[in-house]
């Protein structure tokens, strides 16, 4: 019994080490996000400054990792044709 349960936490050890890694896309926004002072993490922002301050990486990466740290989509419209396309970041 005793071995089966051993199995079981390394089991789960493993599958919680592969679940707690990030990838280098996360790495490098968490460190960008980490080093904005703090009274600038309250406004939306553009996906070409967030790529921007990331080193030029592509939006297609970025989209998954924004949303999956809750950031949402946003439009603002600029006159009738217009629009931007922001990112919001969690309150």
């Amino acid at each position: 019994m005793t071995a089966y349960i051993r199995q079981l936490q390394k089991t789960t050890q493993a599958a919680k080490a592969t679940s707690d890694a990030r990838t280098p896309v996360e790495i490098r926004f968490d460190e960008w996000w980490a080093s904005l002072p703090k009274a600038t993490r309250v406004r939306p922002y553009s996906m070409s400054e967030i790529t921007k301050g990331l080193g030029g990486m592509a939006a297609y990466q970025l989209s998954g990792v924004l949303a999956a740290r809750g950031w949402t989509r946003k439009r603002k419209w600029s006159g009738t044709i217009h629009y931007y396309r922001l990112w919001v970041p969690p309150c």
